[in-house]
């Protein structure tokens, strides 16, 4: 399974790859931070949401809009 990735900082990748299976949102956040070369932490510990100051998104809607937030899955061919 492929998920695009689209930032506007660098994080060295255009896309994931994920063997077949279920991934949430909110582990691969915790993936791409803990791969990131800075160690970034997209999830605030405090709360389990996304830090303040980044937006995120899954095909162009925001996640704090969608019913299942951080625990969305993801599918083959979904933008992040």
């Amino acid at each position: 399974m492929s998920i695009i990735l689209k930032s506007n900082f660098d994080l060295r990748l255009d896309a994931m790859e994920f063997k077949d299976g279920e991934i949430t949102l909110g582990s691969l956040l915790k993936e791409l931070g803990a791969e990131h070369y800075a160690n970034v932490e997209f999830i605030d510990p405090r709360n389990n949401e996304v830090d303040d100051s980044f937006t995120v998104c899954i095909n162009g809607r925001e996640y704090r809009y969608l019913p299942k937030r951080l625990e969305t899955k993801l599918n083959h061919g979904d933008e992040v």
